[in-house]
């Protein structure tokens, strides 16, 4: 029994011994929750030790980068006194490994304050991960028993960005000898250049300076500020100023009163109010009238409705409700008075809806949902004009749908871009046709449909495959259509081939045709050198002009031979110019 006693004894001292020594908490604390995009913001990383002395912490903190961006990380102010790894920003997360040379203790202790700038609509959750805090025990033991990490929204730039920093005068001292005065001093003209309009509610805090013109009998003046509006200052300084700093005020409603006083009197009072509220409006939840509450940062609806009611309201604690703003995928705001928004009709698929409510001052409460629109059953393409020509209409689509939908028949070039658009109704056989009319150019086209019903509800839509508009043909030869276009394209080809034939044939004939002057040619000019020369031997026994017996004889012999000769040759030429054409 004793030693069962000491070994309970002994466990439940090293249990809550463990108990004590890990008792070290990470956590992460942004100075708000919700901002607008564009809008930077810090976050603290802490340590709460609770009693028990450390040296040393790592961690990586993890946040979507497509919501926010890590600007910057200052560590100014840090517990640590060195870094193993200096604090780096990479890809959505922040990792350090930091220690210090002393043992430290304590809640809270700052590790490092990071910048964020919210550069996208969205609940972004940033995490703590792989967090290891050391003690100083000289073991280097890891204390750390939870981390902490945080959750803000950021809106989609659904109200004007914060303004400039205002650069206002400061208030100078007069001094100068007051005129005599005629009557009591009027009320002063009172300028707040940070607060200028009296009648407006500010979302923002900084110092008061109020400034006024001293006329130049006023000896004297009064000044407060407070919550009364009818305030009358009695206290006097002998001190002029033409304005005063009353410093940063706290939210709520404020009055500055001013009196003037010259050596009649003193004058009636001027109250300025000042409107101050810096908090947004109250967190609040976005209930569907289609029986799904929505409630938190960003959740989630899912619905066939394409018109979802969405119901949403919040209260402002000082400067009341302006009016509310709705976003759907980042388009352009929908402003709302009231707490109730029936959407546009919604094409199936996820959207983002952001409604933020916008108080008097400009702050803004964002709440986030997720919706996503379920489509009706899609329709059916069963039939379409296997023949479709050019210029012509009478494009016949059949299908099949659910009863009392309508269906959206669409030709589209294979680019997409929508040619021609019609509607068919279902039948109580649920079959639906459709005739087109709209003739069609030549090209690549395909057939897209979609169902909707009563509400407005859409399906996803369905595309038949890409078929060819052709020109029609004027005949067909073998089973091959013969268009217009190829019926004279084919005859210009063969008038072309044709006399491209005709001219090298009548080239080939031209050729031919000289050669055959030629050789006639030469054949005449043989012939009559013959007889040239015949001619000329006759002559020639002639020249005494006497002629013997056996010079007559000759003669007769040539005489014979020209004539036969002349006979021959005008034969031969003859037979040769017949030829010469053929």
């Amino acid at each position: 029994m004793r030693s069962k006693y000491f070994l309970s004894v002994l466990f439940l001292f090293f249990a809550f011994g463990a108990l004590d020594i890990s008792a070290a908490t990470l956590s992460l604390l942004p100075k708000g929750q919700t901002f607008n995009m564009g809008q930077e913001f810090t976050a603290d990383l802490v340590v709460n030790t609770e009693d028990v002395k450390i040296n040393a912490a790592q961690a990586v903190i993890n946040f979507p980068p497509e919501v926010l961006q890590a600007v910057s990380v200052d560590r100014g102010k840090s517990i640590f006194n060195f870094w193993v790894e200096d604090p780096v920003i990479s890809n959505g997360k922040i990792s350090f490994i930091g220690g210090t040379s002393e043992e430290i203790s304590g809640a809270p202790l700052l590790i490092f304050t990071a910048k964020f700038k919210a550069i996208g609509a969205g609940k972004a959750d940033i995490t703590l991960s792989e967090g290891v805090v050391t003690a100083s025990d000289g073991k280097g033991t890891n204390v750390l028993s939870t981390v902490k990490g945080a959750s803000v929204a950021v809106s989609t730039a659904v109200v004007p960005p914060e303004p400039a920093p205002i650069v206002q005068e400061q208030p100078k001292r007069i001094i100068r000898e007051p005129a005599p005065a005629a009557k009591l001093p009027s009320i002063p003209e009172l300028t707040v250049s940070l607060y200028p309009d009296p009648s407006k509610w500010y979302g923002h805090i900084g110092d008061v300076i109020v400034l006024w013109n001293v006329p130049d009998d006023i000896i004297q003046l009064a000044a407060i500020v407070d919550q009364i509006p009818k305030s009358v200052p009695t206290k006097f300084e002998k001190e002029l100023f033409n304005g005063r700093n009353f410093g940063p005020l706290k939210e709520g409603i404020w009055y500055v009163h001013i009196r003037f006083k010259n050596n009649i009197g003193a004058g009636p009072t001027a109250h300025y109010r000042l409107a101050v509220d810096v908090a947004p409006p109250l967190p609040f939840d976005i209930e569907s009238f289609e029986g799904l509450k929505i409630s938190g940062v960003e959740e989630e609806l899912r619905t066939d409705n394409p018109q979802p009611l969405l119901y949403f309201s919040t209260n402002d604690a000082l400067s009341g409700m302006s009016h509310y703003l709705a976003q759907i995928d980042g388009a352009e705001a929908i402003k709302i008075d009231q707490g109730e928004l029936k959407l546009p009709i919604q094409t199936p698929g996820k959207k983002k809806i952001v409604v933020s409510a916008v108080d008097n001052a400009g702050n803004v409460q964002a709440r986030f949902l997720n919706l996503e629109i379920l489509p009706i059953p899609s329709p059916t393409i069963t039939f379409v004009s296997p023949s479709i020509f050019a210029g012509e209409g009478d494009l016949l689509v059949r299908g099949t749908s659910q009863d009392e939908f309508i269906i959206k028949v669409s030709v589209r070039k294979k680019s997409e871009d929508i040619v021609v658009e019609g509607i068919a109704t279902v039948d109580k056989s649920s079959n639906w046709e459709i005739v087109l009319d709209e003739p069609l150019k030549q090209g690549k086209y395909f057939i897209e449909v979609t169902a909707q019903d009563q509400r407005g509800a859409l399906s996803l839509s369905v595309k038949s495959e890409i078929f060819q508009v052709r020109e029609r043909p004027l005949f067909t030869v073998a089973g091959i259509g013969v268009t217009q276009f190829w019926f004279f394209t084919g005859l210009i080809i063969v008038l072309l081939g044709g006399f491209v034939l005709g001219w090298i044939f009548y080239r080939t004939w031209r050729v031919q045709l000289g050669r055959k002057a030629v050789v006639a040619q030469r054949d005449v000019v043989t012939a009559f050198d013959v007889i040239g020369k015949d001619i000329d031997k006759m002559l020639s026994s002639y020249a005494d002009k006497r002629l013997n017996k056996r010079e007559a004889a000759e003669v007769e012999f040539l005489l014979r031979k020209i004539k036969e000769n002349s006979q021959k040759m005008q034969k031969y030429v003859v037979e040769n110019i017949e030829e010469i054409p053929k």
